[in-house]
């Protein structure tokens, strides 16, 4: 078991590296404006201040550069800065701290309810209760997900 669970967790790691790339590769495609070009619309900004901006930013390196840099921050635990030059880092501790929780509560309630109408279903075997909530466990299985999330 301690073998399949460790052969798991080196299958996560590539997959995680290319999930962040494709991210990487999507959000700066997005036609989003960079930091820079913002500032560009507003009136009183020299040029030389938004070339050394963009210097400053990394924005003037080629993507791969960029992201090795940003995957590097990230290995150190430096999400780098929003678009007003304040650390992401705050944010991203504080979303994934309430995310845990969520997380934890919900596989708690799934295990806890999914053991007892299982041990209920297997006690009275062929009853109408078993029935629905074999039925019921078919249909949320074959729901996807986000649309059952929306509803």
């Amino acid at each position: 078991m301690l073998r399949f669970v460790i052969r798991r967790l080196l299958i996560a790691i590539p997959i995680v590296i290319a999930a962040s790339f494709v991210v990487f590769l999507l959000v700066i495609n997005a036609g989003t404006p960079a930091p820079v070009e913002t500032l560009q619309s507003r009136p009183g900004h020299s040029e030389a201040a938004l070339k050394s901006l963009k210097d400053d930013l990394g924005l003037s390196d080629p993507w791969y550069v960029r992201y090795g840099d940003w995957a590097k921050g990230v290995i150190h635990g430096d999400f780098g800065k929003d678009n007003n030059g304040r650390d992401v880092g705050p944010n991203v501790y504080r979303a994934l701290k309430v995310t845990l929780r969520l997380v934890i509560v919900a596989e708690l309630l799934a295990i806890g309810l999914g053991v007892t109408v299982g041990v209920v279903s297997a006690v009275r075997q062929y009853s109408w209760f078993d029935y629905t909530s074999t039925g019921f466990a078919f249909l949320f299985f074959a729901m996807p997900v986000f649309w059952f999330a929306i509803s």
